[in-house]
């Protein structure tokens, strides 16, 4: 078979080469963002667009592995420049001799190999686990893989006619004994020269003793070892790399170190170091203010490094952590990570919050979180927008708290949402706003379909005394929808009617309570006649207890009587 021309075949592996650059892009946006993060799923699906060219001349993809390299169809398609991001480097140590993807990986299984590479690299070395047994546990169908042990699939057996020697082991054996055989009849001829002589016994002289360390000396050296063993090396390692980066001016040089420090943070915050996180963005933050010849790209990559610490699961993990650890950082160390924090932190705070308890630390985020939302509005617009119904639900909940005015447009935009907890929050918190502007907005909520919901609307109606509502309040309380409400809802509507209207409000709960009226209607039903008491009670006055003292002496179900009793009673 002739061998395919150069051109040909560089055309064949072209989308190779294209499909494993977005693999390590796609590796690395799997470590740095949460699946719903907008640059990961586009990583992803750009990867997993680059299979579609590849499909087209072959049913499945093998590709070897060196220590640096992957190879397809005896060339080399990938290198990365250093070894902390070689994909092929991962897979080549644990064993990993050639890797064959089959048609539809990229549908079915290429996020999960993805993902198992990644909690491979980050394995701690005291772990039972490696790259193998985590595909074991896997089961792939469509990733198959060729691996030899470690320590005996590299070895080369040495062929003894690769060897200098000459002679056999016994002619060996034979040659040594000889030579010791003659050493030993040399050194008796010395000595039967000298045998006639005096022997003067031997001096021994004072440095030639065996010599004992000092007591001090000893306490030196254990003092040394200690302060040997103590070493920060997170630490060390992170200054020697930020010196590289300060003292290196080659962009290329740089880009490398960056890639290095970025790398390192995420397994920081995996590893609860506090303090060598603080170090690194405390570093970061002097290398911006001191390196004046840094490139553009270069110090937008620095200045990422603190919003992608400040973002999530791995935020919400590490501050559960330093909450509930039994080792947990001092109070110095965990109030200079937050000050590190940027405002992108206010998702995972949300979401830790009810994990933490009443703690000083989670005061500390409650203190932190309002610094943010008040520093930087747009960051709750954002956070508004999150699919996390916890982080979704705290957020407003807190905009409530501390009665944001500002939020109120992104508030009230969510008084459409599909869930009803996530309406209630919003009325609830548009209530305890106050505002004209969020009372405006809440008039909505008391058409809700959820009763909770338009209860807790026409509660804040009532508590602020707000008249924005009444005419709403007040075609509710002769509608016919109310009358099917539970006993809840329909006193909540009845007691705003009776806190807004006042004693005009009477002439609309007289024939409820007691029916007649222009057209001679009957009397409201029995939970609606008690709920009309309660109004009554709200409204006070000598109009009001008429109307009750009269509903005492005219109904004649006990629960009305003892509702209108009850009110006179707290009238007087």
């Amino acid at each position: 078979m002739l061998e395919q021309p150069d051109a040909t075949q560089q055309a064949a592996i072209a989308p190779v080469e294209e499909m494993l650059h977005l693999f390590s892009r796609g590796l690395k946006a799997k470590r740095l963002y949460m699946d719903n993060n907008p640059v990961y799923q586009q990583a992803m699906k750009d990867l997993q667009s680059s299979f579609e060219a590849i499909w087209n001349d072959r049913e499945s993809l093998t590709l070897e592995l060196s220590e640096t390299e992957l190879i397809c169809d005896e060339k080399p398609v990938h290198k990365d420049p250093t070894k902390a991001e070689s994909i092929a480097w991962i897979l080549h140590k644990d064993g990993i001799r050639s890797i064959t993807l089959d048609r539809g990986v990229e549908e079915t299984e290429l996020v999960l190999f993805l993902a198992v590479i990644n909690k491979a690299r980050s394995l701690p070395p005291e772990s039972e686990d490696d790259l193998l047994t985590l595909l074991w546990q896997q089961n792939f169908q469509l990733v198959r893989y060729d691996f030899v042990e470690i320590g005996l699939g590299d070895v080369e057996s040495i062929e003894l006619g690769d060897t200098k020697l000459s002679a056999t082991p016994q002619q060996i054996a034979t040659e040594l004994a000889q030579e010791s055989t003659a050493q030993q009849q040399s050194t008796a001829a010395e000595g039967s020269a000298v045998g006639s002589a005096v022997v003067a016994p031997v001096r021994e002289e004072p440095e030639l003793r065996p010599y004992f360390l000092e007591e001090e000396e000893i306490e030196y050296l254990r003092a040394e070892v200690q302060r040997e063993y103590s070493q920060d090396l997170r630490r060390n390692t992170l200054s020697m790399v930020l010196d590289i980066l300060e003292l290196q001016p080659k962009p290329d040089t740089r880009e490398e170190v960056i890639a290095i420090v970025e790398n390192f943070i995420p397994y920081l915050m995996e590893e609860r170091d506090i303090k060598a996180i603080n170090y690194a963005l405390g570093e970061i933050k002097i290398v911006l203010r001191r390196v004046t010849d840094l490139e553009p790209e270069h110090v937008k990559l620095l200045e990422e490094i603190p919003r992608r610490v400040s973002q999530g699961d791995a935020l919400r993990d590490l501050l559960k952590g330093i909450a509930t650890s039994e080792n947990a950082p001092p109070r110095g160390e965990w109030e200079q990570f937050l000050n590190h924090l940027t405002p992108d932190a206010v998702g995972p705070i949300l979401a830790s919050l009810p994990d933490l308890g009443e703690t000083e630390f989670a005061g500390a985020l409650r203190e932190l979180v309002n610094r943010f939302l008040q520093r930087s509005p747009d960051e709750f617009s954002r956070v508004l927008e999150s699919d996390d119904l916890d982080i979704l639900e705290r957020s407003v909940k807190l905009a409530g708290e501390l009665q944001m005015t500002q939020a109120v447009p992104n508030l009230a935009m969510r008084l459409n949402h599909e869930v009803a907890a996530i309406r209630l929050a919003v009325a609830e918190a548009l209530g305890q706003i106050e505002s004209p502007g969020a009372l405006l907005e809440l008039r909505k909520a008391l058409d809700d379909s959820d009763s909770d919901v338009r209860t807790a609307a026409v509660k804040a109606f009532a508590r602020t005394k707000n008249l924005g509502a009444l005419d709403k309040i007040t075609e509710a309380i002769t509608s016919k929808s109310l009358r099917q409400a539970n006993l809840a809802e329909k006193t909540a509507f009845f007691e705003a009617f009776g806190i807004l209207a006042g004693e005009d409000g009477i002439a609309e709960l007289k024939p409820l309570l007691l029916g007649g009226g222009f057209l001679g209607k009957k009397a409201a039903d029995l939970e609606t006649r008690a709920c009309v008491t309660v109004a009554l009670g709200k409204i006070g006055g000598p109009r009001a207890r008429a109307l009750l003292e009269k509903a005492v002496r005219k109904d004649k179900h006990p629960l009305v009587k003892n509702a209108a009793q009850n009110v006179l009673k707290e009238m007087s």
